[in-house]
């Protein structure tokens, strides 16, 4: 779907990239798109036997994974990126997000938004999940509008307190979510699963 560029408004588009070209983009870019007290990278303060280790662990957690790896453009500049990969059966984590900061509050990423889950459940995924650094309120607001809820809080070491958001493509998933967190069941096959008296002899 994203080997050639889709059109989200104006001169801006999505296209595909390798994996690597992505990871050096980000690399180069990423201390100016996050604050530099926002992550805290553990690798800083591990020995060199924690660093090797942990290196050789990272590499083989990395390999084989279904992925998704857009640029974000303007013309023909790079202005950004997405990032994710299969963390499950049948769920997509959204791992990674960044918008150069002269392109920032124009709806890019809400914009893109639609056409990456719709790739996704074409993609056969049943949940794509995501975790946000809690003030980060223009993302987490975007997600919220595209029909993600709030499926949990962490903790992190290298990011502080993160909200964790799911969104479910099945309809009937979804109501079960919303019902395992204090909801109510509108449909009557899944309020006489959940709901029914268990029968007696």
């Amino acid at each position: 779907m994203f080997e050639d560029p889709i059109h989200l408004f104006d001169e801006y588009y999505i296209k595909s990239v390798p994996w690597k070209t992505l990871l050096e983009f980000r690399n180069a870019h990423e201390s100016i798109v996050f604050t530099a007290s926002s992550f805290f990278r553990p690798q800083t303060v591990m020995n060199e036997g924690e660093l090797e280790t942990y290196n050789r662990v990272k590499s083989n957690y990395q390999k084989d994974r279904f992925r998704l790896n857009l640029f974000y453009y303007k013309n023909e500049e790079i202005v950004g990126w997405h990032q994710g990969y299969q963390d499950g059966i049948d769920s997509f984590y959204m791992q990674n997000t960044g918008i150069l900061p002269e392109h920032r509050n124009k709806k890019i990423y809400s914009k893109s938004l639609p056409f990456i889950l719709g790739f996704l459940k074409e993609s056969g995924f049943q949940v794509v999940t995501s975790k946000h650094i809690s003030s980060n309120n223009p993302i987490i607001v975007s997600k919220l509008k595209a029909g993600f809820k709030i499926a949990g809080f962490e903790v992190s070491d290298k990011y502080g307190l993160m909200i964790k958001l799911a969104h479910f493509f099945n309809s009937k998933r979804n109501e079960v979510f919303e019902f395992r967190a204090g909801g109510f069941l509108q449909s009557s096959e899944l309020q006489d699963f959940f709901l029914k008296p268990p029968q007696t002899n």
